[in-house]
């Protein structure tokens, strides 16, 4: 039967230290990485329903410039929104008085 080899103090010591230290580097080449990962992954979600937003509002504009582009809107609108009349015209403006 062979006998065990007594470890040094010393040795152990540095064996640990290295094996601590070694360990430290790889956690840390993963676990940054990971959470850099993890952040953008939430900036990229992000930045996409932004994208969704914008190319809905893109569309809208789109739409309500091609409106614009005849003469009947933009009375319709005037009339509308800003309450102009033609000459000769009279405008009404009924309140509720309950509201």
């Amino acid at each position: 039967m062979q006998r065990l080899r007594s470890i040094n103090p010393k040795t152990a010591l540095v064996w640990g230290a290295g094996a601590f230290l070694g360990l430290s580097v790889v956690v840390g080449f993963i676990a940054l990485p990971a959470r850099t990962w993890s952040a953008q992954s939430g900036r990229k979600e992000a930045a996409q329903q932004e994208i969704v937003q914008l190319t809905d509002d893109i569309e809208r504009l789109t739409a309500e410039l091609e409106l614009l582009q005849s003469d009947a809107e933009i009375e319709r609108r005037a009339r509308e929104d800003f309450g102009l009349v033609r000459p000769g015209e009279e405008s009404y403006r009924v309140i509720d008085l309950n509201e």
